[in-house]
């Protein structure tokens, strides 16, 4: 997928953070804050200096790491990378339990060849901690629907691996389609070479894994 800048999405850490309320929202995003609330779980925008302790920590987390190693190594790992990661402009939701980051996520502006009619993608991660309690969807429909009504977002679509089994529920359960699939090489983290299938160009352990590319139909203006 190709960036393409919108000057309308923050690219700077910001100085406070943005409850995100029910106002104007869809129903169906009304709904999801409504679960995740009765779970204890706020969602605000925007990504502090403070925050990257537990979003870092998510991004090291197990599952993380296996499918999606460029958080921790050129995302959000500290808040070295994660000051350069906001430059380039993108929307940044969190979940939060007790004053802590249980979930983050994000939109932003992009091109793909793979998904001509869309122009942004999407990305969620979520606590291990809070697996299987139907977290991912609600905070799913968060960033989606939130994103709709407060910046405009549409047309929204993004990619995952076709071995991410949980990840393929979440998205299913919250309505994306899954629209193209192609073979592909699935970076590891260095301690799994072992798990390889082979060594890139640059170093890198990958695995052979199917790289599917979603749409969220929920983001596309109906006329």
């Amino acid at each position: 997928m190709t960036h393409v800048l919108n000057n309308t999405y923050p690219t700077t850490y910001a100085e406070v953070l943005t409850p995100l309320t029910a106002e104007g929202m869809d129903p169906r995003g009304v709904a999801a804050l409504g679960s995740l609330g009765n779970k204890g779980i706020e969602v605000v925008m925007g990504l502090t200096v403070a925050d990257m302790k537990d979003v870092g920590r998510i991004a090291r987390q197990p599952g993380v790491r296996w499918f999606c190693p460029k958080d921790e190594r050129k995302r959000v790992g500290d808040e070295k990378l994660g000051r350069t990661w906001m430059e380039d402009g993108r929307l940044v939701f969190q979940g939060k339990k007790d004053s802590h980051t249980v979930a983050y996520g994000w939109l932003r502006p992009e091109e793909c060849e793979e998904l001509p009619d869309a122009l942004e993608t999407f990305a969620v991660r979520v606590d291990e901690a809070l697996a299987g309690q139907g977290v991912g969807v609600d905070f799913s429909h968060a960033i989606i629907f939130g994103g709709m009504a407060r910046a405009g977002s549409k047309k929204v679509g993004h990619e995952t691996w076709a071995s991410n089994i949980g990840a393929f529920k979440t998205y299913s359960k919250g309505g994306a389609q899954p629209m193209v699939a192609k073979n592909g090489w699935r970076e590891l983290p260095p301690e799994h070479a072992d798990k390889a299938d082979r060594i890139n160009e640059k170093g890198v352990p990958e695995q052979r894994d199917t790289r599917v590319w979603w749409q969220w139909p929920q983001s596309f203006p109906e006329n």
